[in-house]
């Protein structure tokens, strides 16, 4: 992973972030998850699907957990 030129502005979520993290709100809200942080697990979760996917990049043969078919 190589870093890129970055303009100096301030920094914007994505958009799906702000769609996870209303999913993730949701969930909450709904007692489908306790009740925690919804900021820091939507981070989480975020960081944890960016890093799969860097892993995979990175990795192809990277095996993870076992594919259900």
């Amino acid at each position: 992973m190589l870093p890129r030129a970055v303009e100096k502005r301030p920094y914007k979520a994505h958009p799906a972030f702000a769609v996870l993290r209303q999913i993730v709100k949701r969930c909450v809200d709904e007692k489908r998850f306790r009740d925690i942080d919804v900021e820091s697990t939507s981070q989480a979760i975020w960081s944890s699907v960016h890093g799969i996917t860097s892993l995979l990049i990175q990795r192809p043969d990277f095996h993870g957990c076992p594919r259900k078919n």
